[in-house]
């Protein structure tokens, strides 16, 4: 039998190990009770309304006793915080408090997962609940574990927010507050109010606080590819080199950097990857080239189901 349910027995029927709160309330309690019948008194026998009368204290002492445990019970799993291993002086961290690492730390999430927060990092808990788990990293690093439903989890930086989709992943912010995101197995987005990106496994991507994210690639992308990509991204005129290595797409899994690039400011750039993907990839029928000059979400969310089994 559960300790629980031990409690509840003794509460009820007075078998099994006393609660300490219960008995501490029967005492104070017990001067409301009715006094003994007196055995001299004409009749020994109590009327029906003294006995009901005699068991209202107790009543009233268990339903005390009912919500007491309860309430006791929501706030210790609600407002206990997440657990702190690794720092001196700490045990756990609750909504609107932060964590100075003044050595390599773990945050336990509960049935969520964890986090590894390396020795010089800030994090603050921002929210907490049912609907979202929220963190803050100003600066540092951290290496996430996390087996929670798509965004439920999400970690805030001064260059966006990284929305776990249930994976592992590496988030780290330096001093100007670049943040770059690694992920290790599944996938996270991450979001800034001007752009979206998809960084599944194997990828990297890096923000700058202002600008946003750059274009996702895969670790082990060739480096003239890179740096190709990187020279055209944010270009208003592309060089027509680097747009042409860019666009030569070697491998298919680079479609994935290929798409974050549809939404490029450079229209000619945008028109050209419109191009080679529509060569490499089915396109959906509803997705045309203007829609996708436009910035349609629709289109887009179309096609990609068509290029994601190649991002590994």
């Amino acid at each position: 039998m559960s300790t629980e349910r031990r409690d509840d027995e003794y509460l009820w029927s007075k078998r099994g190990p006393p609660d300490r709160e219960v008995e501490r309330l029967e005492r104070l309690l017990g001067r409301f009770a009715e006094p003994a019948p007196n055995a001299n008194a004409a009749s020994t026998e109590p009327t029906a309304d003294v006995r009901a009368r005699a068991w209202l204290p107790w009543l009233a002492a268990a339903a005390l006793v009912v919500v007491a445990l309860g309430a006791w019970r929501l706030f210790a799993s609600r407002d206990g915080g997440y657990e702190v291993r690794g720092v001196a002086g700490m045990r756990s961290l609750g909504v609107g408090e932060s964590l100075d690492a003044s050595a390599d730390a773990e945050l336990d999430l509960g049935r969520l997962g964890e986090l590894r927060v390396a020795k010089g990092s800030r994090l603050r808990v921002v929210e907490r609940g049912d609907e979202l788990h929220k963190l803050y990293l100003e600066r540092g690093a951290i290496s996430a574990s996390v087996v929670a439903r798509p965004r439920l989890f999400q970690i805030d930086t001064p260059a966006g927010l990284s929305v776990d989709l249930g994976c592992e992943y590496d988030l780290a912010v330096d001093d100007a507050g670049q943040t770059t995101l690694s992920v290790r197995t599944g996938r996270v987005a991450f979001e800034t109010e001007g752009r979206k990106v998809l960084v599944p496994k194997g990828a990297i991507c890096r923000s700058l606080p202002g600008r946003g994210p750059d274009t996702p690639v895969f670790l082990d992308a060739a480096p003239d590819f890179v740096a190709a990509l990187r020279s055209v991204e944010f270009a208003s005129e592309p060089d027509p080199d680097a747009l042409s290595r860019v666009c030569e797409l070697d491998r298919r899994e680079d479609s994935l950097s290929l798409f974050h690039l549809l939404d490029a400011p450079s229209r000619e750039l945008r028109a050209r990857v419109f191009a080679r993907l529509s060569d490499a990839y089915p396109r959906p029928s509803d997705v045309t080239l203007e829609g996708i000059l436009a910035g349609d979400e629709r289109m887009l969310a179309s096609w990609r189901t068509e290029l994601e089994p190649d991002w590994r």
